[in-house]
């Protein structure tokens, strides 16, 4: 069909591979994106997010066993509080395969215990075997996991009750998008984000563009940002794993005492973990990488920059920079919106529907 030449097909000028994602304003490149992306990249039409994961464990003297050898033991899980859990933000990433696809800012675990004296310990942050997570030395603030994960939401077309596939809008800048949302405004949030200036960030404007927005139905450039893996601005933790949030008014978020991050002041230097934020624009990792590549002459290339480019993880500096570098980057004149609507070029190609 037009829809799936535009989006799988080659950009060779050939129609018998499929005519490709064409732009009026670029030459043909011969690019694909099944050469380097696996299907659920797009067609998963959402990914769970669970940040700011908190496990407390508590010290039992009698009547607990082990499910496993059925030996007395004096510890035991009591809790599992999960922060922020959403089908509406994704990252992309490099998957042991080595190619691209859906990744989900998950096992953001902090861990507590109660001893035997009924004292609670302090919150200990998660890192991997490799001292990654929470102890990397790339950022001023660490991400700790992320993960590559089948999202078991492989939808088919778009319809007024079902999200479908991903739409170019929702991994591409577009012309349209920066005319509309302002490129000062969209290079002030991307400043902010590179410096870790949490406090000249819009919240209202990230409560829009990211929270309301699910798909990129705005088409906005911020949540190209997030999808790319630089970062919300909208999962920020203390030191103790309690949310650092002037929007969230849940009075129920774990490591609060009872609070809605919300009603406690604002303050952006106690932010010690930005967990969507799982790499640099240069490339290297903000958190921990827990698979190797299978093949890493395949998958390292997508990771350029990165200081475990053997391991899959977050997207490499030159997709980073095509993704949101509204000015060395690809910005499309020609695109697919959130609801199946072609523009640009791709309003004629396809017929000037979904």
């Amino acid at each position: 069909t037009a829809a799936a030449s535009f989006a799988m097909g080659r950009a060779d000028g050939d129609p018998s591979t499929g005519l490709g994602p064409i732009q009026t304003g670029m030459p043909n490149t011969g690019f694909r994106h099944a050469d380097s992306m696996d299907c659920a990249s797009c067609h998963a039409a959402w990914t769970n997010t669970c940040a700011g994961c908190h496990l407390e464990g508590e010290y039992r003297n009698g009547n607990e066993f082990s499910n496993i050898t059925g030996e007395e033991i004096v510890f035991r899980e009591k809790n599992a509080d999960f922060v922020y859990q959403s089908p509406v933000p994704f990252q992309l990433g490099v998957e042991p395969d080595g190619r691209i696809t859906q990744t989900s800012t998950n096992t953001k675990m902090f861990f507590t215990y109660f001893d035997r004296f009924g004292t609670e310990s302090q919150a200990y942050a998660f890192s991997d075997r490799n001292g990654q997570g929470a102890n990397t030395l790339t950022s001023a603030f660490p991400s700790m996991s992320h993960n590559a994960i089948m999202a078991h939401s492989i939808r088919g077309r778009v319809t007024p009750t079902d999200e479908g596939p991903r739409s170019c809008a929702a991994c591409h800048l577009t012309q349209e998008g920066l005319a509309d949302f302002g490129e000062a405004e969209y290079d002030a949030f991307v400043a902010a984000m590179e410096a870790g200036d949490y406090g000249a960030l819009d919240y209202d404007l990230l409560q829009e563009h990211i929270g309301l927005n699910p798909g990129n139905t705005l088409n906005s450039p911020v949540w190209v940002h997030m999808v790319a893996g630089l970062g919300s601005g909208l999962f920020l933790f203390d030191e103790d794993g309690a949310p650092v949030n002037p929007l969230d008014g849940d009075a129920n978020r774990a490591g609060t005492d009872g609070q809605a991050p919300a009603s406690i002041p604002f303050d952006p230097l106690s932010v010690v973990y930005d967990v969507d934020r799982v790499v640099e624009p240069d490339g290297k990792a903000n958190g921990s990488s827990n698979h190797a590549l299978v093949d890493p002459a395949v998958g390292s290339a997508l990771r350029d920059g990165a200081d475990n480019p053997a391991m899959a993880g977050p997207l490499g500096a030159t997709i980073l920079r095509r993704l949101t570098d509204r000015q060395a980057g690809i910005v499309l004149d020609s695109w697919v919106d959130a609801d199946g609507v072609p523009h640009g070029g791709a309003v004629g190609l396809l017929g000037g529907g979904p």
